[in-house]
């Protein structure tokens, strides 16, 4: 029997703005793969071993420090289902990868919108995989906040006034953007303007590197940049070009506080901070609220891949797709090559890594009538499947790991509720049920090929 997890807090998160669908709803059928949970029980299709419940014992503990257990609490039938990484075989870089942690980081890059950003479902990947292969520490941080919201499960984030979130979504022109590793940057040039990160909880104490990621520009300011609260250090962005800037500190292990200033003679663009420890698991949660596929066209892809490839992944998973659920007005085509290009640049940037496309999960349409399926839902599905497949990466269905078209209804309507009202993203229940059976489905083939662990 395996056990279960969550992710910590209940931060709210910004609900995207929903139009009308339009059309018939449509029935599509769960696919072949689907596997019921069984009845009165944790387990799934994965291997259990007393060493994954203990895993899952205490990811559970560590993002849902009240003690709370949707899968005790929420009675039968339970709506989700355990879903296997489509193809089989897609992970066996990774699968080798986590057998070399304790020597190497093997780092996960979790892309997606605001589902990802909120550090729900990727705490508990994190806390599972690092129970289980090694805490390689807190990965990347962003260094600033994009939203009031914002959060990081394992780090701490404040800021002082005078900073801008910088992302693809909403900027009003169509210029490129010269943006960190997910897409997501923070100016200011203020004197004195400053940003925190300090680790929460002692599960940093392995930390012994930390790395600031930044924009060296014609004309940057200078960081001042305190660790653990010694003596600054300044370190000048001004370059005669646009290009990565990396500054690393090596520190004793334990927990650590990481303070930038602004000196104030120039503009300054932060991207992050990765907290690594040199081995072990690293999860990188690199999510921006209301984000969508076609949000990469806008990113500088020198200044991206250069951040990338600085920390080369093992696992890369991307996640879109629910958004563009309501694009009524962008063809499927559009939409298709959008997505395309999304896993071009990651083949290119990290070929190294072995992929997994997470497919959205049900978003239904309100109407007079009740909630629907959205046909265009089951169209971004199959094109996602279509074009994982082709680019040698995995597919996992949330859809059906939720149960099918018009499952959120129930997600909403359990006791405890596993997702909001809003019909679209998941309370810190839904979450750890949706993380712990996505890393069963992710480390299925390595339990699997070990000859000793038991089925």
């Amino acid at each position: 029997m395996l056990g279960v997890a969550l992710a910590c807090s209940a931060t709210p998160v910004e609900p995207v703005a929903v139009q009308a669908a339009g059309g018939d709803a449509v029935a599509v059928a769960d696919p072949p793969s689907a596997v019921p949970i069984e009845p009165a029980s944790v387990a799934t299709a994965a291997v259990s071993t007393p060493q994954t419940q203990a895993a899952h014992a205490a990811a559970l503990g560590h993002v849902l420090p009240d003690g709370s257990d949707p899968f005790s609490a929420v009675v039968e039938p339970r709506p989700w289902r355990f879903v296997p990484i489509e193809p089989g075989a897609s992970l066996d870089r990774f699968a080798t990868a986590l057998d070399e942690a304790d020597r190497v980081p093997v780092r996960i890059a979790m892309y997606g919108a605001s589902g990802t950003a909120a550090d729900t479902h990727t705490a508990y990947v994190r806390a599972y995989l690092q129970h289980r292969f090694g805490d390689g520490g807190p990965g990347l941080v962003p260094l600033g906040l994009a939203k009031a919201w914002s959060r990081h499960a394992e780090v701490s984030i404040r800021a002082s006034k005078g900073w801008q979130a910088v992302h693809a979504v909403r900027h009003g022109d169509a210029s490129v953007l010269a943006l960190g590793p997910a897409g997501l940057a923070f100016d200011a040039r203020r004197g004195g303007a400053w940003v925190e990160l300090r680790s929460r909880s002692d599960r940093s104490a392995q930390v012994r590197h930390l790395e600031l990621f930044a924009l060296a520009q014609p004309g940057g300011g200078t960081l001042r940049v305190r660790v653990d609260g010694g003596k600054a250090t300044e370190h000048p962005t001004a370059a005669p070009g646009v290009a990565l800037l990396r500054v690393g500190f090596d520190v004793e292990p334990g927990a650590h506080r990481l303070r930038v200033e602004l000196a104030g003679d120039g503009p300054v663009r932060l991207f992050g901070v990765a907290f690594e420890r040199g081995h072990g698991v690293v999860v990188d949660t690199l999510g921006v609220d209301g984000a969508r596929a076609r949000n990469w066209q806008r990113w500088d892809p020198e200044v991206w891949r250069d951040a990338v490839t600085a920390r080369p992944p093992s696992l890369v998973t991307i996640a879109y797709g629910t958004n563009e659920a309501v694009d009524l007005d962008r063809p499927m085509s559009a939409f298709a090559a959008d997505f395309t290009e999304v896993l071009r640049r990651i083949r290119e940037a990290a070929p190294q890594a072995d992929c997994v496309v997470l497919g959205p999960g049900d978003f239904p349409e309100r109407t007079p009538d009740g909630f629907v399926p959205r046909p265009r839902l089951a169209e971004i599905i199959a094109v996602e499947r279509e074009l994982a497949l082709a680019h040698g990466c995995g597919f996992w269905d949330e859809l059906a790991f939720m149960g099918g078209p018009g499952s959120m209804t129930r997600w909403v309507g359990t006791a405890p509720p596993l997702a909001r009202e809003d019909h679209l993203h998941f309370r810190p229940a839904g979450a750890a049920v949706k993380g712990h059976l996505l890393v069963d489905a992710l480390v299925l083939g390595h339990d699997a090929r070990e000859p000793t662990a038991p089925r």
